[in-house]
């Protein structure tokens, strides 16, 4: 038996170390040499500091000697030190060997390589920083580029808009409808930058929502009015389907006016014909609202992908207007920042249903 030990400690792939009770090393096994560079004969009788590297400070080493001194095992990660200066990481677990009598009489260090581990989990980290201040500056680029814009954009759009109303002279039929579609461009514009400045502060401020109690209902209604001239000039019938003419939760009515806002305009948006339908139904401890619509809905290897920034799967298929594919990553962050949940269901050619839940927040 002990002769199948000694073999075992000899062909380990781990270090196996076997010092006195005061330190000194009477024993290691070939993985030592291989991984250290020094011999069997050059470390007999010397102390395991001849690894140490400095990376760990004294009141470790205390520690260590403190713990197998007391007859437990100590277990720790070191950065060591080999015979020609390169560092490697090891798992350590120093047992204590007791006599007879229960005398400490040696202590076995058995370590396991972890150097390739260690070397990309701080390679992680190094990248991990290298993107959250990539991040940061993205953030801080956003934001000063949608202050910077938004200045000129709306002294172009006030100006712009004096032209086309005649206030500076008057206006031939032709200029009116180049600065018509100048203005449409600009208000386009205007929106991009909206959102781009909106989702910036979703994703990187994520704060938390101003709430008040507010009559979905009631501003969803508002939503549909601002589109019925829109709807109409389209052709397309908006149908309500309320429950109840009040339903009340806790939310930021700005930021659920704005996921309204973007649903209620893709529908309108890439809908040619049929209707759009809005629904709430109220669940006691949650609001559920859906906007549907007979448009020409998303291919299914594209739905997993719909709430993602950028992402315009509507403008290759039909006429209409096309959008930034910005509004559906921002409602979906709006409607997560209020701990609900927003999802699609659609068949490309069949319409869409967008569909958000909330929770009321209402103390009964």
């Amino acid at each position: 038996m002990l002769e199948k030990l000694a073999v075992a400690i000899r062909q380990s792939a781990d270090i196996v170390v076997i010092t006195d009770k005061n330190g000194k090393i009477e024993y290691v096994n070939p993985a030592f040499e291989l991984k250290t560079g020094w011999t069997l004969e050059e470390v007999r009788g010397q102390t395991p500091r001849i690894l140490k590297s400095g990376k760990q400070d004294q009141s470790f080493y205390e520690q260590l000697w403190k713990t197998i001194l007391a007859g437990e095992v100590f277990r720790g990660t070191l950065v060591n030190k080999k015979k020609d200066g390169q560092l490697y990481y090891s798992e350590k677990t120093i047992t204590p060997i007791k006599d007879e009598h229960g005398v400490i009489a040696n202590f076995v260090s058995n370590d396991k390589d972890i150097t390739l581990r260690k070397l990309a989990e701080e390679e992680l980290l190094r990248l991990n920083k290298e993107l959250w201040e990539l991040d940061r500056q993205k953030n801080e680029f956003i934001n000063m580029a949608s202050h910077e814009l938004r200045t000129p954009l709306a002294i172009t759009k006030e100006g712009v808009s004096q032209l086309a109303e005649g206030m500076c002279g008057e206006v031939s039929s032709g200029q009116k409808r180049f600065l018509d579609i100048s203005l449409r461009n600009i208000n386009r514009l205007v929106r991009v930058v909206d959102n781009i400045f909106d989702i910036s502060e979703v994703e990187f401020q994520k704060p938390a929502p101003k709430k008040e109690l507010l009559d979905i209902v009631e501003l969803t209604r508002g939503v549909i009015t601002d589109f019925i001239p829109q709807a109409k000039a389209k052709g397309l019938e908006i149908k309500e389907d309320f429950a109840r003419e009040k339903v009340m939760l806790y939310a930021e009515k700005r930021r659920i006016q704005q996921v309204l806002v973007n649903l209620v305009s893709n529908a309108v948006k890439f809908s040619e014909k049929g209707c759009i339908e809005i629904r709430i139904v109220d669940s006691g401890d949650t609001v559920e609202c859906s906007v549907r619509d007979t448009g020409i809905g998303i291919a299914e290897e594209n739905l997993p992908k719909v709430f993602a920034k950028f992402q315009q799967f509507s403008r290759d298929f039909g006429p209409g207007e096309r959008g930034t594919g910005l509004g559906l990553a921002l409602a979906k962050g709006l409607i997560e920042l209020h701990k609900g949940k927003i999802w699609v269901e659609s068949r490309l050619g069949e319409g869409s249903k967008f569909t958000f839940s909330l929770p009321k927040n209402i103390q009964h």
